[in-house]
């Protein structure tokens, strides 16, 4: 399934990069069959495609647009951590995808 594009500022969907606790034939993605560029050893750049990465995967690089995805598979002990990472990876935008379950439980006060 292609992304369709949207979003004038971002130069491709190669700028969006989906991060996610599990690898991607894990993922909630893999579900929607989502064409992504698996960030692996052997990752060539597609700037017509976004990037997928498990958020261990991505420490030390960052993306103009990140979406963390999958997040109800956070342990609690590493929420706060991950969520740091996440969101400094983005420099523009981070989105966090979550149930209406996980935003009820992760409520800040």
């Amino acid at each position: 399934m292609p992304i369709i594009w949207v979003c004038p500022s971002l130069k491709s969907p190669g700028d969006i990069t989906f991060l996610s606790p599990k690898k991607y034939q894990n993922s909630k993605l893999a579900t929607l069959k989502l064409a992504v560029n698996e960030l692996r050893d052997d990752f060539k750049p597609d700037p017509s495609v976004p990037v997928f990465a498990t958020i261990q995967g991505f420490k030390g690089l960052d993306a103009k647009v990140v979406i963390l995805c999958d997040v109800e598979a956070l342990r609690r002990e590493t929420f706060s951590q991950y969520i740091y990472l996440a969101g400094t990876r983005a420099r523009t935008l981070l989105y966090i995808v979550g149930t209406k379950d996980f935003w009820e439980e992760h409520q800040v006060e």
